[in-house]
């Protein structure tokens, strides 16, 4: 490997050992007097502050596995992202473009593992290739005290005086920054790990001793997956070697002024799989369901299977040096609920120098839940297609064992697809299976009748025990179909036609239900939802306006939660590639809303332009105690509400949506019933499933439009455009006096 560019001189390290003492430690961290409680610690550290001591990271380190963040057991998806830019990087001659792919990636990785000592050093090194010396000093220097804070813990030379790490990882960045060549891990006890060396030194050190009790501590039956030097699968042989070597160059540059090279004398041994985890499907009868194993060795191996009577079979036992394709089979079939365990391959050097296993498992027959998505219309299509691209690669990743998901798109007017979306083990990747065309489409995909239908056979075509909605297009909230036949139109048709115009020039948003000049009411909605005959644990809009308490109200019935949006949607819509993974969290057995509400305000607030992105879980079991709280307020309702003091959430010069709870406020000094009504908004709008950027933006005004005040849903109330249609709402009926 060539010399690095940028080398790194580590700051010395404490001259004496200070192991971590749990009930010293969570006495200081949590003791608000304390020089080292937790939130100002880490709020230093998140800046940077140069004034952090040794003895401060001590207590910022393992005070860590106290945090609610700490969360070691989680596969860390960013982090398949960042060593994916790491394999297009060109130390020698890193592109800019590179090099903030490398900053972006790292950034979102450390959200996960903010100490993790191999993506600090590559963003020391992006930020001073970039020029910014500052930054990558900040990082150098994070990087430098967290290695020598782990080794500060002991001398990791006996069990009894272990090196104590956060995340295993840690553990091969140190030893890979020391440019110690290791073999495999191995378990010691329950608390000690024990990472060999090729070769013992000039000393006789054999190897090193790692405690990682503290990875245990909140889910100690989880099982966790340890890699070489933290090195993840890529999706190529180069791409893995050279993230491996960049990865160790980099960690030794940290150590030495002179560099690093990787010893020749002492090469690590090379075994690399493309899996850590089969998971088959259930093979029609008389046939086999098959998956494929990428090996990458530089030296003989062999395959063992332990699998207790299970039928599996794979297509050769052994190999030579270079990469192979191991193919394996099953007839059996899961009848079960639960994923099954097959059995186990293990793939081992000959020489006895590294093993690597794989499960294996099978999915069950019915699926826990299927997800059903719904594009409506034609003039969104091209952005439909961008979704789904980020569909097909959260399931690359295959998190979907016990899920499915499929998807109606309408490429042209009169034609509609239902395609599903899955991994294909032997193919590696996500697969597409039309398994419904309509040609030609029965009507508008507006049309009750139509959609009914439609979303009928596609949950008879993916059967499971419960189902999630998801509808994307064009939305106005609450609002009529029919507006253009309002009141308020026929006496000010100029006005009602400026009013919904969008300015020349702006962003593309979305709404809900349009295609081709055919639009939804929500209550033809909830009817077409009711006659689908499909009971939807949650619908999610990718429309905009849809948290409309009245709009929501009348959907109270159609789902047990809702995600949506208060503001308008930019056209690209919500970040599938994280959403997707929420929504089928723990390999598909149950979804996480608020991470998907969390997930469009993420992505949002991390891009140049347009940062406004939205999002509120609604739990639809609470709205009939909300319409309560609200009509108790109406009740003794005593001020009059000035709407332009009010949130508002469009950009129209005569707004339409108002944030409920100000407006709920600004009605009553009665301070109990301001309570009573804050506090049913909880219950309905759980404050961990609200999120939202500091501005949205709106085709109504192009620009950039402030949030001061979010409580995630709005009103009409306070607007007058449109009001004979609105006190014809179930909500007005519901909270009028």
């Amino acid at each position: 490997m060539k010399r690095l560019l940028i080398l790194w001189l580590l700051l010395p390290l404490l001259s004496t050992a200070k192991v971590p003492v749990e009930s010293d430690i969570k006495a200081r961290i949590e003791d608000p007097a304390s020089e080292q409680y937790y939130p100002n610690l880490w709020l230093r550290y998140e800046q940077a502050d140069s004034t952090l001591t040794a003895d401060d990271y001590h207590y910022l380190y393992y005070g860590y596995a106290y945090q609610p963040q700490y969360r070691p057991l989680e596969t860390n998806p960013a982090l398949d992202r960042f060593y994916e830019t790491l394999a297009r990087l060109n130390v020698d001659a890193p592109a800019d473009t590179d090099l903030l792919a490398v900053i972006e990636a790292g950034t979102e990785a450390l959200e996960a593992d903010p100490f993790s000592p191999q993506v600090l050093n590559f963003l020391s090194f992006a930020h001073a290739q970039r020029g910014d010396t500052a930054q990558a000093a900040a990082y150098r220097d994070k990087m430098n005290l967290v290695l020598a804070t782990i080794e500060s813990s002991g001398d990791g030379l006996t069990e009894e005086t272990p090196w104590h790490i956060l995340m295993y990882a840690h553990a091969f960045d140190l030893l890979a920054a020391k440019n110690i060549p290791v073999r495999e891990s191995s378990i010691i006890s329950r608390t000690v790990e024990y990472i060999p060396r090729v070769k013992k030194d000039e000393k006789g050190v054999k190897g090193y001793y790692f405690d990682y009790g503290r990875i245990y501590w909140k889910k100690p039956e989880q099982g966790y997956t340890r890699t070489l030097v933290a090195i993840q699968q890529s999706q190529t042989v180069e791409k893995r070697q050279k993230i491996r070597d960049l990865a160790l160059g980099l960690l030794c540059a940290a150590f030495a002024l002179s560099g690093c090279e990787r010893s020749e004398e002492e090469p690590l041994a090379l075994l690399t799989l493309d899996k850590e985890r089969i998971v088959f499907d259930n093979p029609a009868e008389g046939e086999t369901a098959q998956a494929v194993l990428r090996i990458e060795a530089d030296r003989r191996w062999s395959v063992g299977f332990i699998g207790n009577g299970h039928d599996c079979r794979v297509s050769v036992l052994s190999g030579e040096a270079g990469v192979h394709e191991l193919r394996i089979e099953t007839s059996e079939t899961n009848t079960g609920r639960d994923l099954h365990r097959l059995g186990q391959l293990t793939v081992a050097l000959d020489d006895g120098s590294a093993n690597r296993t794989v499960d294996l498992q099978q999915r069950p027959q019915a699926a826990r839940q299927t997800l059903l998505m719904y594009f409506c219309g034609t003039d969104l299509y091209s952005y439909y297609k961008n979704n789904l691209s980020d569909v097909a690669k959260a399931l690359s990743r295959n998190i979907l064992p016990l899920g499915r998901i499929v998807a109606f798109t309408q490429p042209a007017a009169g034609e509609g697809y239902v395609v599903e979306y899955r991994y294909d083990e032997a193919a590696n990747a996500c697969e597409r299976d039309t398994l419904i065309r309509y040609t030609p489409l029965p009507g508008r995909t507006t049309d009750p009748a139509v959609m009914e239908r439609i979303l009928g056979d596609m949950a008879a075509a993916a059967p499971a025990e419960r189902f999630g909605l998801h509808l994307a297009s064009h939305a106005k909230g609450w609002l009529p179909a029919s507006i253009e036949n309002s009141s308020w139109l026929r006496s000010s048709a100029r006005r009602a036609d400026d009013l919904w115009r969008k300015i020349p020039g702006a962003a593309e948003t979305r709404w809900f239900g349009h295609d081709r000049g055919r639009y939804m009411d929500i209550s033809e909605l909830a009817a077409a939802i009711d006659g689908s005959g499909v009971r939807f644990d949650y619908l999610l809009f990718d429309a905009c306006f849809m948290s409309s308490v009245e709009a929501l109200y009348d959907l109270r019935r159609a789902a047990d939660y809702i995600v949506a949006s208060p503001c308008e949607v930019m056209a690209h819509g919500f970040p599938y590639d994280t959403v997707i993974p929420s929504l089928f969290a723990d390999d598909g057995a149950r979804y996480d809303l608020a991470a998907a509400c969390r997930n469009v305000y993420e992505y949002y607030n991390a891009v140049d332009s347009y940062k406004s992105g939205c999002a509120t879980l609604t739990v639809c079991d609470e709205l009939e105690g909300l319409a309560t709280a609200l009509h108790d307020i109406n009740a003794g309702a005593t001020k009059a509400v000035d709407a332009t003091t009010l949130q508002s959430y469009d950009g129209m010069e005569t707004h339409q949506f108002y944030d409920l709870e100000e407006y709920a406020l600004a009605l009553t000094a009665d301070d109990a019933r301001g309570q009573a009504f804050v506090q049913q908004m909880e219950r309905c709008f759980p404050p961990e499933g609200r999120f939202h950027t500091a501005q949205f933006f709106s085709v109504y005004n192009n620009r950039m439009n402030d949030i001061r005040y979010y409580s995630g849903v709005t009103t009409y109330a306070p607007a007058e455009t449109y009001r004979n249609e609105w006190q014809q709402t179930a909500w007005y009926a519901a909270t009028k006096r």
